[in-house]
């Protein structure tokens, strides 16, 4: 019988093996879930794989580590992701690695979040419409903030409907306010 402090590494293992998307996401939620230094310490150094697939299960387990707590353990730790943001050229792995800096509500990534706006990923452009929103939340309070205002109106006119969607939900629910705002609505 394995011991306890093995289940993040066999989740890591059993994620990275998952033929299904469900699969995978309930290791992922297990992992979060579990939110101790033996899954950080298992998924951080994913992030510096050569593997993409590694790359990405590190920043998804990473995005809601530990979702259960607040604030949620390893936060400032997990904002490792930001310098992989820099050099990713894997979109799928990108735009997990936006999801997540976005739901750590890391503003100190928002320089090189809205620098993605453009990115020809479609992946990409989605995750940042439909994220960006949590850089503007700390302690449970929205703030709202011109990056994250100017990245949405941005991606509220972007070539693909899904995009412009997730854009508009993300003002909608914003309390910054102005005429560029509403025009975009």
């Amino acid at each position: 019988m394995r011991e306890v402090s093995d289940e993040p590494t066999r989740l890591v293992e059993r994620a990275l093996r998952a033929r299904r998307r469900d699969a995978y996401w309930r290791r992922v939620a297990r992992l979060q879930e579990l939110g101790n230094r033996a899954v950080f310490d298992a998924v951080r150094h994913l992030l510096d794989s050569a593997d993409p697939v590694e790359r990405r299960l590190g920043a998804d387990v990473l995005s809601e580590l530990g979702f259960r707590r607040s604030p949620p353990p390893f936060r400032d730790e997990s904002i490792a992701l930001l310098p992989l943001v820099e050099v990713e050229p894997d979109p799928g792995v990108l735009a997990a690695a936006v999801r997540a800096l976005a739901r750590l509500g890391a503003r100190s990534a928002l320089p090189v979040l809205a620098g993605l706006a453009g990115h020809p990923a479609v992946a990409v452009r989605l995750a940042l419409a439909a994220e960006l929103s949590w850089c503007a939340w700390q302690d449970g309070v929205e703030r709202p903030d011109e990056a994250v205002t100017a990245v949405l109106i941005g991606l509220s006119a972007d070539p693909v409907a899904e995009v412009r969607s997730w854009a508009c939900f993300g003002l909608a629910q914003s309390r910054a306010d102005g005429a560029e705002v509403r025009k975009a609505l």
